[in-house]
């Protein structure tokens, strides 16, 4: 990295939280690195994932036990954190982080790239919180979305689709022949996931395949209302709730399911990790329809409807009884691996950086003819699977 390395940093709501979007930043700041000067700032003190030494945290973490003054002091101190560090632009992942950004940058000579991670017509879920956050992603340099339906959604131009890179310590697929009869499913306990419904398919399914476990992987809210539910329907013995743990992917691959009960989603990580392990996965077909990204049905896994237990059954039943097609759609799946590396992601991601970073401070029209041909390949690549 000789001569002058811009510095670029990611705000991240809690790196602590282990979710699918505190995993990417990782995974984009470790290869980001060798590029440029990298800093990820979170409003947490964990850092459950790898990060390369190079790679400066920034934990803005306050006591203030007052929410409203809270959110006044993490602002102060992301601002003084962004000029100290002389950041020359910030990629927000979610809509908390760019609204943050939007108040705590003003009069700053910075570049601001947002990235949506959810979905968006239901978080926030505060009118008043949807519009400025709208006004966040507008007033970004850029916005990068997980979905063509996110991006549909806030129909601005300067935008486009870029999916989430798998880990790259993904570990070998395990030969389907020596799977055991294992669902799993790794997530945070919260409502958005509606775990009682993968829990209640699964009592259904146990009826007929007595054999067959389901583990699901995860912290959050619900854990006791989700080990409330297991005993009432009488599987203890067959649902186990786990912590989340590191090396979650060393768990689940001796797996012969993944089943997502989703009520909505940006593009599950937990799914593409699963279809990256050769997991057949069975997904909930949830806004803002991330699985129609990676997911042809009956091919590489299996799309169900929401909120449709008798179809989430019915299709872990299929997989259950017709091995051969599970391992067809297994190896299938592996080929994601190849389309989702990091190091296509990431190269991708540092285009797009380079490209936000080298415009021109007039404007928002600075882009040349070539660079929107680059994003429009890209969208149309991603729109295979368009809603």
């Amino acid at each position: 990295m000789g001569g002058f390395v811009k510095a670029i940093a990611f705000l991240v709501g809690d790196l602590g939280i282990a979710g699918g979007g505190e995993r990417v930043v990782c995974t984009l700041a470790n290869f980001l690195v060798q590029y440029y000067d990298v800093h990820i700032f979170h409003f947490g003190t964990e850092h459950p994932f790898e990060i390369i030494g190079n790679v400066k945290v920034h934990d803005l973490n306050v006591i203030t036990k007052n929410r409203y003054l809270r959110k006044i002091d993490r602002l102060f101190l992301l601002r003084k954190n962004l000029k100290e560090s002389k950041i020359s632009l910030i990629i927000n992942f979610g809509w908390q982080p760019a609204i943050y950004t939007l108040i705590a940058s003003v009069g700053l000579n910075l570049k601001i790239l947002s990235s949506e991670r959810n979905n968006p017509m239901l978080e926030p879920n505060q009118k008043i919180l949807k519009i400025i956050r709208n006004v966040a992603y507008k007033k970004s340099n850029f916005l990068v979305c997980q979905t063509q339906a996110a991006k549909k959604y806030f129909n601005i131009t300067q935008s486009k689709v870029v999916l989430n890179p798998l880990r790259d310590d993904i570990p070998m697929p395990m030969d389907f022949r020596y799977r055991e009869n294992l669902i799993v499913n790794f997530c945070r306990l919260y409502t958005q996931k509606n775990l009682p419904l993968l829990i209640k398919a699964f009592k259904k399914f146990h009826v007929t395949h007595p054999f067959y476990l389901l583990k699901i992987y995860g912290d959050g809210e619900l854990k006791l209302e989700l080990l409330k539910l297991i005993d009432y329907l009488d599987l203890t013995h067959f649902v186990q709730i786990l912590p989340f743990r590191a090396n979650i992917l060393d768990s689940i691959k001796v797996a012969k399911m993944f089943v997502s009960s989703s009520n909505y989603e940006g593009l599950s990580n937990s799914m593409l990790e699963a279809l990256a392990l050769g997991i057949p996965v069975v997904v909930t077909d949830c806004p803002i329809y991330g699985a129609r990204m990676v997911v042809n049905d009956y091919k590489n896994g299996i799309i169900v409807p929401m909120n449709d237990l008798d179809r989430m059954c019915d299709a872990m039943s299929f997989l259950a009884d017709n091995e051969e097609k599970s391992k067809q759609i297994s190896d299938e799946a592996i080929k994601i691996r190849d389309f989702l590396s990091v190091e296509a992601v990431c190269k991708e991601w540092k285009r797009l950086i380079d490209i936000v970073l080298s415009k021109r401070e007039t404007g928002k029209s600075g882009f040349s003819v070539e660079q929107k041909k680059w994003f429009n390949k890209r969208g149309k690549e991603n729109d295979r699977n368009n809603v």
